[in-house]
């Protein structure tokens, strides 16, 4: 991790968010979770989002964890994808979306959170049928422009 090595840093974050091997510390968790940021870790970005998200070694900043959690999610990391989804169904930092949060479910459902399928699920049943139609469409787009 001291070397620069991007996955080093991310698990080294892990680890000290976790209390995984080493004392569990949430500010040497956002430190060595910034390291790999700056290297563009996805992995590290949705890390670093969901210390904002829960407060953890940084003050809770909704605001702050929902544009970590974008940047994540289109680059493909499934449970920055879910997490999106809650935030707009709940409408947290945001106004409540339920089309952009189904989306988000579906899309995160089809890289396999499990989850997201069941939240989806869910949500379906406090929307109409032109808003499924309407999200439907908007995840379609996004997963055919975004997957190979």
């Amino acid at each position: 991790a001291n070397q620069g090595d991007i996955q080093a840093q991310n698990n080294l974050g892990m680890m000290y968010q976790k209390g995984q091997g080493v004392a569990q510390n949430y500010e040497k968790a956002v430190k060595w979770t910034r390291k790999a940021v700056e290297q563009d870790s996805p992995y590290a970005q949705f890390n670093l989002g969901l210390a904002y998200y829960n407060g953890h070694g940084v003050p809770k900043d909704l605001a702050e964890a929902f544009k970590w959690f974008t940047i994540a999610a289109k680059k493909g990391v499934a449970v920055a994808q879910a997490n999106l989804g809650v935030m707009y169904a709940k409408g947290e930092s945001l106004p409540e979306n339920k089309i952009l949060a189904h989306m988000w479910f579906t899309i995160a459902a089809e890289n396999g959170v499990y989850a997201a399928l069941k939240n989806k699920e869910l949500l379906e049943k406090d929307m109409t049928p032109e808003q499924i139609s309407t999200a439907s469409k908007k995840s379609g787009y996004w997963l055919e422009k975004n997957t190979n």
